[in-house]
């Protein structure tokens, strides 16, 4: 069984491959130094300009868990469309990974959506 070993000190991190995307645009999310429990996941919630979105259930754009990766990237697009939060209207978004299927985020990274 595969394990990982983390210093008591790391900090699990998300990022965007750009912050500012157009509607339609794939949108690279990553995460590394992840927990990678079984059903940790990363969403993306709306929030106002130069504020940070507050995790409410049911509330996110889109979301996916993780697969227990404790480092990965996933490509938010057009496959998505199931969800019905596809394509993202413009406006500003934060993007989060929540531990093990809570609602209280680990990390965050905000970015934009423009015309």
């Amino acid at each position: 069984a595969p394990f990982w070993v983390k210093s008591a000190n790391t900090v699990t991190e998300v990022s965007l491959d750009r912050p500012v995307y157009r509607p339609g645009e794939p949108i690279v999310l990553r995460w590394r130094n992840a927990p990678g429990n079984r059903w940790d996941w990363i969403a993306i919630y709306a929030s106002r300009a130069g504020a940070v979105a507050i995790p409410v259930r049911n509330q996110q754009r889109i979301w996916r868990y993780t697969g227990s990766e404790i480092e990965g990237e996933f490509v938010v697009a057009a496959h998505l469309q199931d969800q019905g939060g596809w394509p993202l209207a413009p406006g500003h978004y934060t993007l989060y990974y929540m531990q093990h299927d809570d609602y209280e985020p680990l990390a965050s990274a905000a970015f934009e959506v423009i015309k």
